[in-house]
This record gives C-alpha cells, structure tokens and sequence, in this order.
C-alpha cells in the first residue's frame, strides 16, 4: 500500500546552484596522491565497481549516446575514485533527467552537472569538490558562460561541497507528482506551477512546447 502511495505522490525539495567564475579554485590533494582527471567510456562503464549498481550501466550508455560525457578521477591503478556527468550544448538544446521520469532542457550557452558520485572508499577526500572545479573548466572551454549544478534539501554534504567549489545559490524548488501531474514552485515565485509534458525548462522557468521550444510562464 505505501508503496503505491509513493508512486502516486512524490515530493522533491531542492537547490540549484550556478557560477559564472571559470577561475575557481583549483583541485587540492595530498601530496602522494596521483589522480588524473579524465573522460570515461563504455569500458570503464564495464570494468569499474563504481558503475555495477544495478541499472546503471545500462542509463549510462544511454546517456553517452545522447551527447552527454562522464568525467572521473583516476588513480595509477586505473580505478575509477569518483565521476560525474556533463550536459554542455553546443549548438542545439539537450535534455537531462531532472525528478521522476521529468527531464529538462539545456539550451546552448549553460552547461549543467549532474549525478554525481564517490566510491566509498575515497569518500571525505575532496573528490566532489575537486571535481567540479575540473568540470566547470571544461565547460568554458566549450563555451559555456554558466553552469548549473542542483542538489536534495537533506543533501547537506553536497551542498557544501558545491559551494566550496566557487558555486553560489540560484534558487530552491519545490517539485509535486500527483500520478501524471507535476507542479513546480520556486523560491523566487509565489504561484505554484503546472507542468506539461515530459520535458520543462527548469531553470529558464517556462513551459515547452511541442517542439521544445520555452514558453515564459507568467
């Protein structure tokens, strides 16, 4: 019974976070310690520890060939220490997964980083923070002239270490699902709103069209 509750009502609350400074702070660890940042593919998906957690594998290759990149620290061993992914457009706008089976759209100019994880045994060691500081370097260097980065309320670790990575507050939300009906609020608006379809421009706050094109909301 509690279990088809929960499918029927979910409840988000969060934070979205964005910076504007490509010159944050620079990745600090102890001096013995040999990490390379780098891109990850398939085999790595295949090899690695960090990716056997059931279904992952499989959403990630999804994601590769969806445009998106995975980035990770890499020990001398060739373990994977932590990663994350990366959504920078270039040229058209792209879709990342946002709460539920709701996605939402990138457009060219903003990058957005997302899913975000340490293996526990390198977990309190600054992978997070250091990697987003790597991550937000790339985007510049693709163009990107903000990126975003968003995080659970209880997150209280995440959020800490996405600020100490030169990020500051956007704004907090509120997401409902109701069966198939979303609602979103956000701190900086008073109304609650409705959200059509699969696919919202979460950050820009307007509804898409059909062909994906934003409509502001009023």
């Amino acid at each position: 019974m509690f279990d088809r509750l929960k499918k029927l009502f979910y409840l988000d609350r969060g934070y979205f976070f964005m910076t504007e400074d490509f010159y944050g702070p620079d990745p600090e660890f102890p001096e013995n310690s040999h990490q390379s940042f780098e891109e990850l593919d398939s085999a790595h998906f295949i090899m690695q520890p960090i990716f056997q957690v059931k279904g992952r594998r499989e959403r990630y290759q999804k994601w590769q060939e969806e445009g998106h990149r995975c980035f990770g620290f890499v020990n001398e061993t060739g373990e994977v220490a932590s990663y994350l992914w990366l959504a920078c457009p270039e040229s058209s706008a792209t879709f990342v997964p946002f709460s539920q089976k709701l996605q939402m759209i990138i457009k060219p100019g903003e990058a957005y980083l997302f899913d975000c994880r340490t293996a526990p045994a390198f977990q309190k060691q600054g992978f997070y923070k250091n990697g987003l500081c790597e991550a937000i370097k790339i985007c510049a260097r693709r163009g990107a002239r903000v990126v975003y980065i968003q995080c659970k309320r209880d997150n209280l670790a995440s959020r800490k270490g996405i600020l100490s990575a030169g990020f500051h507050d956007a704004f907090s939300y509120c997401f409902i699902h109701v069966g198939s009906w979303h609602w979103i609020r956000y701190s900086i608006r008073k109304r609650i709103h409705f959200i059509g379809g699969e696919v919202y421009d979460v950050i820009g706050m307007a509804m898409c069209d059909k062909n994906h094109s934003t409509i502001p909301l009023l």
